[in-house]
């Protein structure tokens, strides 16, 4: 027992000093000299992101624990992913010049700010290493209740308290969803270890299809996905600017991860035995409910943000048409030894960091002090002199005249969101959607619909070049009143270098990964192969086909 509890302990140890350091970042800094450091609970997040990478780094290849947390190579991948996205995140939130609006909330609550976004990076490794349905749904609840905190107080505004509030009780009704559908699942199978469902004969149970309804619907919250997506405009808007880059990237993150696992449990996506394709072909209502919500997704997400004019209120709607996208490559069959999660991590990290940097330079920005602010019935704290982040496309006109390396950087951010070539977004859609079409390729009949998945894919990217355009249209044609020569905004010279210098390193990684992406993809490709954890052989179970999401083989 003791032997368990130590090699527990030893496989959860990033996540354990990431939970420890968020409880001794508050004990610290909420009270004495210590509470009035405004930049000190910021690094000391970063401190711990970093001992937690190290700690991850320095275990043992391979560790794996065969119960209720399964360690494996996609996971290790998904693992430092959500490292990689922490730092960024932990800059772009820590590392705002004290004069912009956006750093309401580091300013009065950083140290509570910065436990709840260590926290939920916590919540999201331990979704990617649970192999038990109790640990799964612990681990989405520790993803994503510190993001309805955050967003409450994250401005000093009551549309803030607003969108915090439709946020919880809302995050509240998909949990008891998810619990409800987990609940069903286990009485179909017997076991709350999703490795050993994946063996057990339930793909036609009725019970089974119940379940999987309700933990969709659940999961289908947690990625903003069609019919559940209409909270996320207003939680955006509410939200400062980087806060709204967190929301984008780790409960989606999460609700990916777990779908894929649940997917894999009840014989889906594709389960290929023997060499002989299985999954859909003996649950096709399973194969068609995510083909049909990935194509609603990103056709509503996409045709919503056409018709914005905040920028905020477009962000919010375009990511649920990623997360369209994203639901494509939970479908891919293994190729040649490659499964989905490659594609799928990849696609995550090309959206997260264009995502994140475009909410940074929306919160570098001021409204002109003659705009007023997009939303009617403001709140206390919000003006319409200048002191509020850019909302509106009216906000950015003329930004490339007066800041024209931020509206370089937006255009980056832009360019890839959108898909254009030579950046990582490109990448990422076509790794998605090329491996999409070989997944039909090599199920015959079994795989109809996924070329015209792939189709209506496409056509929902060349509708979303229109309002990514427009964004950067606006700061490189558009004219503010009074922008008869260029001027540089006053801004605070304090946080204002290492600001730039985050949104800097975000463009890069946009543009490098955009340029040169066979590194990364190569090092996600052949994790199953170089580091496997020992395990049963292919011929005692079935390998499948978004295994990297369930078991990394």
């Amino acid at each position: 027992m003791n032997s368990d509890l130590a090699n527990l302990t030893l496989a959860l140890l990033p996540e354990i000093i990431l939970l420890v350091g968020a409880c001794v970042l508050v004990l610290i800094f909420s009270g004495g000299r210590a509470a009035e450091s405004r930049m000190g609970p910021g690094w000391f997040a970063l401190v711990t992101v970093v001992a937690a990478a190290g700690a991850l780094m320095a275990l043992p290849t391979p560790v794996y624990t065969d119960g209720a947390i399964r360690l494996t190579p996609i996971a290790l991948s998904a693992r430092w992913a959500s490292l990689l996205v922490g730092l960024l995140l932990i800059a772009a939130n820590g590392l705002l010049p004290e004069s912009r609006p956006g750093r309401d909330l580091a300013d009065r609550a950083a140290p509570e700010f910065f436990m709840m976004l260590l926290a939920s990076l916590a919540g999201l490794m331990v979704t990617a290493v649970a192999n038990d349905l109790i640990v799964l749904l612990l681990a989405l609840e520790l993803t994503s209740v510190p993001t309805y905190i955050a967003v409450a107080l994250s401005r000093p505004q009551a549309k803030a308290t607003e969108a915090g509030g439709k946020y919880f009780f809302l995050g509240a009704l998909s949990a008891a969803l998810l619990l409800m559908g987990l609940a069903w699942l286990y009485g179909a199978t017997g076991t709350t270890r999703l490795d050993e469902m994946v063996s057990l004969p339930v793909s036609l149970s009725p019970t089974a299809l119940i379940a999987m309804g309700l933990a969709v619907a659940g999961l289908a919250f947690k990625i903003a996905a069609f019919p559940y997506h209409v909270y996320i405009a207003d939680v955006y808007e509410g939200s400062a600017a980087p806060l709204a880059g967190w929301l984008a990237f780790v409960p989606k993150a999460a609700g990916l991860l777990a779908l894929g696992k649940l997917l894999v449990a009840v014989g889906g996506p594709i389960l290929l035995a023997g060499g002989q394709p299985g999954g859909w072909t003996t649950l096709p209502a399973l194969k068609w409910t995510v083909w049909g919500l990935a194509a609603a997704t990103m056709t509503v997400g996409n045709a919503m943000a056409l018709w914005q004019k905040s920028i905020k209120r477009m962000l919010a709607y375009s990511s649920v048409a990623h997360s369209g996208y994203l639901l494509v490559a939970l479908m891919i069959v293994p190729v040649d030894g490659q499964a989905v999660a490659p594609a799928l991590l990849f696609y995550l990290l090309a959206y997260g960091v264009a995502n994140l940097g475009a909410f940074m330079v929306l919160s570098s920005i001021r409204a002109p002090e003659s705009s007023p602010s997009p939303s009617q019935g403001e709140g206390r704290g919000e003006g319409s002199r200048g002191d509020r982040e850019a909302e509106t496309f009216a906000d950015l006109a003329g930004l490339a005249r007066r800041r024209p390396a931020l509206a370089i950087a937006l255009a980056v951010f832009g360019f890839s969101l959108m898909g254009l070539p030579l950046t990582m977004g490109f990448v990422g859609k076509l790794y998605v959607f090329s491996a999409a079409l070989r997944s039909g390729e090599l199920l015959g009949a079994a795989g109809s619909g996924y070329t015209l998945l792939v189709i209506v894919a496409l056509v929902n990217a060349a509708v979303g070049a229109g309002y990514y355009l427009r964004m950067i249209a606006a700061c490189w044609l558009g004219e503010r009143e009074g922008d008869a020569a260029p001027t540089v905004e006053r801004t605070s010279p304090r946080g204002t270098v290492s600001h730039g210098a985050v949104i800097a390193v975000l463009a890069a990684l946009t543009l490098a990964f955009g340029l040169a992406p066979f590194p990364l993809q190569r090092n996600l490709e052949e994790a199953p192969r170089r580091l496997a954890p020992p395990t049963t052989s292919a011929s005692q179970c079935p390998a499948p086909v978004a295994a990297s999401v369930a078991d990394g083989r």
